[in-house]
Formats: C-alpha cells, sequence, structure tokens
C-alpha cells in the first residue's frame, strides 16, 4: 500500500512546518455590491468600464474606454478608414 507522502510531497513540507490542514483562505476585502456601485457611478458619468480588477487589497481600479471621436475632415476619415482597414487604431 502507497502513503500519502509518496503521492504528495509537499505535504512532508507542511507537516515539518507544524500545517497539517489547507491554508486558510484570507478575508475578502470587497463585496460584488462594491463593484457594482462603482460600475454604475461610471456609466452615470457617461463613460464605459472596458475593464475592472481589484487588486490584493480590495482596491477597485476601472479602466475606462476610450472615447472615439468623429473626424473633423475628408483626411481624418480617411485616416480612420485605414486603421480601420489594416488593424491599427
Amino acid at each position: 500500500m502507497c502513503r500519502i507522502e509518496e503521492k504528495k510531497p509537499w505535504i512532508i513540507a507542511q507537516r515539518r512546518a507544524g500545517r497539517t490542514g489547507p491554508m486558510p483562505r484570507s478575508t475578502c476585502n470587497f463585496r460584488q455590491r462594491d463593484v457594482t456601485a462603482a460600475v454604475k457611478a461610471v456609466e452615470a458619468a457617461g463613460r464605459e468600464a472596458q475593464r475592472v480588477r481589484i487588486d490584493r487589497n480590495g482596491c477597485i481600479i476601472i479602466d475606462l474606454a476610450v472615447i472615439r471621436t468623429q473626424p473633423t475632415d475628408e483626411l481624418d476619415a480617411e485616416l480612420e478608414e485605414f486603421k480601420a482597414q489594416h488593424g491599427r487604431g
């Protein structure tokens, strides 16, 4: 019969360090409603959230989408069309 330590060598290191079970989870520093409220505040300000990140401290970081403006003349329109066709924009 095979012992547990032979299959999972990290258990030996945990037992030597005085831990016998799985590591405990850290406390949650944010709630889903906090993220929802932050995104709604961004939308109420007339902007669009492109990405939402939450760091280890629980800070909510919202990356805003780039606002595209309409070209003002023919040259700008032609440049935007070129960028759209060739994927640079």
